[in-house]
């Protein structure tokens, strides 16, 4: 006879608890640049997301990032019943906001300012004007968010890409003793016309390879090998 214990002992694995905030990396990049299909080069070694043209966006608070994908269903109703006879997705919401530790990075100050400085430069004495606009151009961008968890022989690459983030909120920071200027800001996930979604999440790794059992999936040939764990 089966004993709850037992069937917690089955259906549970403690080995595959994530934790996504331990080492991580935000990148965003022009529209021009591609969105890789993978985070492994063809030499299988991690990419290098700044050689294919994205930008680090530098340093974020401890909370590091947080990722928005909420939607709502819109139910409607029949004569003789109290409850909705039918549901049917409705509004959706996905994003990302981060709130940025590292200030003046010309790119990164182009994304959050809503503006262009691509022919901005630096004068003889150190001195940069940036101009805000009095509305922030919402251009699109590429998004990458790139973690890291556990150790070598359990290591788990994840990463979450995005086709088209846009500049949605830019909260109220200080110049004031005892704080840094740290700026939350957050962004709005579009849809790619081409792809036809709005973001992709990839697992990659040791970890993976070693729990493929546990997580359902079966290893292509090659691929290594499976402890069941």
């Amino acid at each position: 006879m089966a004993t709850i214990e037992a069937l917690m002992a089955e259906g549970h694995n403690r080995k595959l608890r994530r934790h996504g905030g331990l080492k991580q990396i935000v990148y965003l990049a022009p529209q021009s640049v591609e969105v890789p299909t993978s985070l492994f080069s063809s030499g299988n070694e991690l990419i290098d997301p700044v050689r294919i043209g994205f930008h680090p966006v530098g340093l974020l608070t401890d909370d590091g990032v947080e990722f928005n994908d909420s939607f709502e269903v819109e139910g409607s109703s029949s004569v003789g019943y109290t409850s909705n006879t039918r549901e049917d997705p409705g509004e959706t919401e996905r994003g990302i906001s981060v709130t940025l530790q590292e200030s003046y990075n010309k790119f990164v100050e182009g994304v959050v300012r809503g503006a262009d400085y691509s022919g901005l430069e630096m004068s003889e004495n150190g001195e940069v004007v940036f101009d805000d606009p009095s509305l922030p151009i919402l251009t699109e961008y590429r998004g990458l968010v790139l973690s890291v968890d556990g150790p070598p022989e359990d290591q788990w690459i994840m990463g979450k890409l995005y086709f088209a983030l846009q500049l949605s909120s830019r909260d109220a920071y200080s110049w004031a003793k005892g704080v840094t200027m740290d700026r939350p800001v957050g962004f709005t996930a579009l849809d790619d016309a081409v792809e036809g979604i709005p973001s992709r999440e990839i697992i990659a790794g040791t970890g993976p390879l070693r729990h493929a059992k546990a997580l359902g999936f079966d290893v292509a040939a090659g691929g290594g090998g499976d402890s069941g764990e």
